[in-house]
């Protein structure tokens, strides 16, 4: 039988009865007495409210699904609301069976089909997003690698990337060891995989810096081979490399690898990091695509001089038992000696990929954040940024698209609305280039000016009407970015939501999207709201939220944690350097609480889930972690300012600690990371992406005389299994609490 088989109980006695009544039952008193008896046994066996709603909370704390879906089939009498809840939510977790059962064929059916093609690049890639796709369509993953024809696909494919890379065809290389890399991820061959993927990424990477040109060519012509429909046409704008390069030097470049060595949690290897800066030189030497950018690369004999040159530095550090910081300050500056006499690379350039090839032998989160990096990496730690206000994305036609003004910004005020077209900055046309150089065209300075050219359809001529073209011109502002949201907009500012999820069980929800400097704040300001509102359950949505500053993440924990360790750090020397606790300013320490996270929890997002879930699990507090693993991101960044004051560097000098002392981290081969949540419920890809849409749509406001998008869709539609059963597992305790039953396994 199917785990959703509905077990017999109370619903099955009330059918029987009412076939006997639509059948015509006798009603003479001596024959109803049976039927009386039958409803008075089904209401002594049925569980209480509070025994159901207990029993439901502590199948989920204990990641119990049969007795959960049981449960559902089972909910107490006399609570018609809580009752077609449970319903539902059963149907959609049996409708979700249905559908991976109809998906896994369809990729199945995919993959043999795309495996049957010529074996080209495309063909090979389209076959690994299926064979991704059963892997996690599957309850048994592991299995899936193990078959004859996902073997066979990993060996072509394999072979294949490697072709590619050798014939310098580093787009189809890069995306087949991408998605290798991603199919085989919990798989010993994992860290090869992982390998070859970052070392193509780090190629591509220069090319897109200095040669953007020659990476749309090999994207047009990866796309035509796709689907036969080239790209936009290729745009320059905001592709001049040398601005870029600037303020980039030595000091800068050997400051970094100083701290690198000297503060990583790992004490970096000053031999490894040497080499690894060595080793991207070397690439960048070897990449011919750079010639366009770098015409001395085309000179063979000019190129074996200067590779002569790298060869020599490496084999001296190889050789060198014993790596000083003078030894890496003499080693770059002959590289850039040599390239001045042979292939007179920029020494901003050579200085760029040098800095990035030592980073790399650190760890994925540690980088030098160069000058012209250092605007974007603000805006994600500060909540804000100096811009114009406005939320952009491409539309089908590649054109980029307003999703919508921010209210109260520059953008809102002039007039820009929702579905504009923006297709010229300052006079330059923008179709062609990449969402962030659009973004860098239109932010700058506090206080500047710049015009943006958008199209509209004109009014009154239907949804085909020509579209007209205007000019905004804007000054640019500071941007407050908005951390924490609600469930349903109820005004154009960035604060005003609807903050219940389920009004009428008064169960609250809140929507974390990263840690920055006023996250606590804003949240501190919706709890309150909803205090004031009678909340009686609260719904915390930390998925696909990467995390940010860590004292924020301490704050919020603190108003579910009264006392006790949040979070430790431990640092090098394996021995923990910092403990955050709680600071007696927990709010909502008796509040029924779920927390929901995912594989895009991360960081500051696993420290909250971490330590809700821990003192949640000791009965301190009424709390559940309901979802899926989270990321595994358990390392803290310092930043630190570079020489000159240019440029900073991230740097990974810590591991984060849950109060039990787990670490978070996701280690290479490592078997454990992250926050398992106390109830897995998965949720299917297609799941995901519909409800993302929906969300995304969800919290714009619409233009005028156009229809909002509806939140109360991700129920209707089973878009959401995971917020679905949070919001139940609170309707019940908040019910359980109306009817006078306050005790909460928690």
């Amino acid at each position: 039988m199917s785990m959703y088989t509905e077990r017999v109980g109370r619903g099955v006695v009330w059918s029987i009865l009412a076939g006997l009544l639509a059948c015509g039952a006798p009603t003479s008193s001596m024959a109803a007495e049976p039927q009386a008896d039958a409803v008075a046994v089904a209401a002594r066996n049925a569980p209480s409210l509070s025994e159901w709603a207990d029993r439901l909370w502590s199948s989920a704390k204990r990641d119990d699904t049969p007795t959960f879906l049981g449960l559902l089939a089972d909910p107490p009498a006399g609570h018609t609301s809580l009752s077609a809840s449970a319903s539902r939510l059963k149907s959609h977790f049996a409708a979700r069976e249905d559908d991976r059962a109809q998906r896994l064929e369809a990729a199945r059916t995919d993959m043999t089909k795309h495996m049957d093609e010529a074996p080209t690049a495309v063909s090979l890639s389209k076959a690994l997003v299926s064979a991704m796709e059963i892997y996690e369509l599957s309850k048994d993953p592991a299995r899936v690698l193990d078959e004859p024809q996902v073997r066979e696909l990993v060996r072509r494919a394999d072979a294949a990337a490697r072709d590619a890379e050798a014939k310098g065809e580093w787009l189809s290389a890069s995306e087949l060891f991408i998605r290798l890399s991603l199919l085989m991820e919990e798989s010993p061959d994992a860290a090869r995989y992982k390998s070859d993927a970052q070392r193509l990424t780090h190629r591509l990477a220069m090319l897109r810096l200095y040669a953007p040109r020659r990476v749309w060519e090999m994207q047009n012509e990866r796309k035509m081979e796709a689907d036969g429909k080239p790209l936009p046409p290729y745009n320059a704008a905001g592709s001049d490399f040398r601005k870029k390069l600037e303020g980039i030097d030595v000091r800068m470049v050997v400051d970094a690898v100083n701290k690198s060595a000297r503060q990583h949690v790992k004490l970096g290897d000053m031999k490894a990091i040497l080499l690894s800066g060595i080793d991207s030189v070397r690439t960048m030497a070897t990449t011919g695509d750079l010639r366009e950018a770098f015409p001395g690369l085309a000179d063979g004999d000019m190129v074996s001089r200067f590779m002569a040159a790298v060869e020599r530095e490496r084999a001296a550090v190889v050789d060198d038992r014993a790596v000083t910081l003078a030894d890496v300050e003499g080693a770059v500056r002959r590289l850039l000696a040599a390239s001045a006499e042979s292939v007179k690379v920029l020494p901003g350039a050579l200085l760029h990929e040098f800095g990035n090839g030592a980073m790399a032998a650190l760890d994925e989160f540690s980088a030098i954040i160069w000058p012209d990096e250092l605007a974007r990496f603000n805006k994600m730690t500060q909540g804000s940024f100096i811009g114009v206000g406005v939320q952009i994305e491409f539309d089908e036609a590649s054109y980029v698209r307003v999703v919508t003004p921010l209210d109260g910004t520059p953008a809102q005020r002039a007039g820009i609305a929702t579905d504009d077209r923006i297709v010229k900055v300052n006079g330059t046309s923008i179709f062609g280039l990449s969402l962030d150089q659009v973004v860098d065209l239109i932010t700058g300075p506090q206080g500047t000016p710049v015009t943006l050219a958008v199209e509209r359809p004109a009014k009154g001529d239907g949804a085909d009407a020509p579209r007209q073209e205007l000019d905004f011109k804007l000054i640019r502002d500071r941007i407050a970015v908005a951390s924490v949201k609600g469930w349903r907009r109820e005004g154009p500012g960035e604060h005003e939501w609807g903050w219940f999820v389920d009004p009428e069980a008064k169960i609250g929800y809140v929507r974390v999207t990263q840690f920055t400097e006023d996250t606590t704040d804003e949240f501190d300001t919706a709890v309150d709201a909803m205090t004031r509102a009678g909340v009686r359950g609260l719904v915390v949505d930390l998925r696909f939220n990467p995390g940010g500053l860590l004292d924020q993440a301490v704050l919020l924990s603190q108003r579910f944690i009264d006392r006790g360790t949040i979070v430790m750090t431990r640092g090098a020397d394996n021995v923990i350097e910092e403990k955050k606790d709680g600071a007696g300013r927990a709010v909502l320490d008796k509040l029924p609480v779920v927390v929901l996270v995912n594989r895009g929890s991360a960081s500051a997002s696993e420290i909250v889930s971490g330590a809700v879930q821990h003192y949640g699990r000791r009965g301190d507090i009424p709390a559940v972690v309901l979802g899926q693993r989270s990321y595994g991101k358990g390392s803290v960044q310092k930043v630190w300012a570079l020489a000159g004051n240019r440029g900073m560097m991230k740097l990974t000098t810590q591991h984060y600690l849950l109060p039990d002392g787990r670490m978070i981290h996701r280690e290479p081969g490592a078997k454990v990371w992250g926050v398992d949540p106390d109830f897995a419920v998965e949720m299917l890809p297609k799941q995901i992406a519909e409800g993302l849409t929906l969300r995304k749509n969800a919290d714009v406001i619409p233009p005028a005389g156009a229809e909002a998008a509806d939140p109360d869709d991700t129920f209707r539609k089973n878009l959401d299994l995971q917020l679905e059963t949070a919001v139940l597992l609170l309707h019940a305790q908040a019910a359980s609490r109306e009817h006078g039953h306050a005790r909460l396994d928690r």
